[in-house]
C-alpha cells in the first residue's frame, strides 16, 4: 500500500519535522481536513471510534474542544472535570511528542485517527491564541 509521510505530532505548517507513514486516505483525514464536522464525516464509526479511546485520550479531546468554546463552557468544565486544563492541555504542552504517542496508546485504529486529527488541530488552536 502506498504511504505518505505525515508530520506528527507537530504539523509541517507549524514547523514540525518528525514524520510517520500513513496511507493517503488516513493522511487526508488526519491532516487535510479541519475539526468542523469531524463526527459527521465519520458518522458510520464515530461512536465506535470514541469508545475505542482510552479515558486519557477522551479527556484530552474533550479539553481541546472546550478550549474552542466560550468562557461559560470552560467554567462548566471546571465543575465536571476539575483541573482539565492542567491535567490535559498543560500536560500535553509540557512534552508534546511523548504525550502525543501516549494519547494513542491502547486506542483502536479508528480512535487513533480521530485523536491524531485533534492533536494536529491543537496547533491551529494554539496559533489562534486560544490557550
Amino acid at each position: 500500500m502506498k504511504k505518505e509521510m505525515h508530520h506528527f505530532p507537530v504539523p509541517k505548517r507549524h514547523g514540525g519535522e518528525m514524520v510517520i507513514p500513513l496511507c493517503p486516505e488516513c493522511h487526508d483525514m488526519v491532516d487535510r481536513r479541519g475539526l468542523a464536522g469531524i463526527l459527521e464525516e465519520h458518522e458510520e464509526f464515530s461512536e465506535e471510534a470514541i469508545n475505542g479511546c482510552t479515558e486519557f485520550a477522551k479527556n484530552f479531546c474533550i479539553s481541546v474542544g472546550v478550549l474552542m468554546a466560550n468562557h461559560e463552557t470552560q467554567e462548566l468544565m471546571d465543575d465536571i472535570l476539575p483541573n482539565w486544563f492542567e491535567d490535559y492541555i498543560e500536560t500535553f504542552q509540557n512534552n508534546e511528542e511523548k504525550m502525543s504517542f501516549k494519547l494513542l496508546e491502547e486506542c483502536s485504529l479508528d480512535a487513533k485517527l480521530i485523536v491524531m486529527r485533534i492533536i494536529s488541530r491543537f496547533y491551529d488552536i494554539v496559533e489562534m491564541d486560544v490557550v
